[in-house]
């Protein structure tokens, strides 16, 4: 009985550390936060890959769909407060519902249907610029885009594969995101 209650803690602990919300390119291992707060369900809201021309005019390489992305209302009314271990985080779903710092949102998980896909090349991006775009489209034609993150820098300065960590925020006043990396 030990052993099974070991061997099921260590699979609920491994399962729980691979993520699904990664691409993983050539060089780049891409991965996507995207977090609502507002009490407002969104659905078919696309996430898109891409570049910005010499013109300005964006490019798309790739998109991501979201089918459902929910409100930042808790069906259970539980939130998580921001201090819980990753691997004992309680979830709605797939959903995470937050309280932190006053305010409250949930975390979206990475769409399973697209998993394994999609297909992000790096060289794609910078055959048309330096620099990768991230654009979110609602479904009713709504858009924003996300900073744009200079891919060919972060290359050139590593000599690793790098993560890109593509965080966006739905709130009332618009869309937001930024593009942070590190060496993976």
């Amino acid at each position: 009985m030990k052993k099974v209650i070991i061997l099921n803690f260590i699979l609920v602990t491994l399962l729980n550390a691979c993520t699904v919300d990664e691409i993983i390119s050539e060089n780049v291992n891409f991965k996507f936060n995207l977090e609502n707060y507002t009490d407002i369900d969104y659905q078919n809201t696309n996430l898109i890959i891409g570049a910005k021309d010499k013109n300005g005019n964006f490019i798309a390489l790739e998109t991501v769909t979201y089918p459902n992305i929910l409100s930042n209302i808790s069906p259970s009314n539980d939130y998580l407060t921001g201090d819980e271990l990753p691997f004992f985080k309680p979830s709605s779903n797939g959903y995470f519902y937050y309280r932190i710092n006053n305010e409250q949102f949930v975390e979206i998980p990475f769409p399973l249907t697209t998993t394994g896909t999609i297909n992000i090349d790096e060289n794609e991006i910078l055959e048309i610029s330096d620099f990768a775009t991230f654009k979110v489209e609602f479904a009713n034609g709504n858009f924003a885009f996300i900073e744009d993150f200079n891919l060919k820098e972060a290359l050139d300065n590593s000599e690793e594969l790098i993560h890109l960590i593509v965080k966006i925020e739905i709130k009332n006043n618009g869309v937001s995101g930024n593009v942070t990396f590190r060496p993976y």
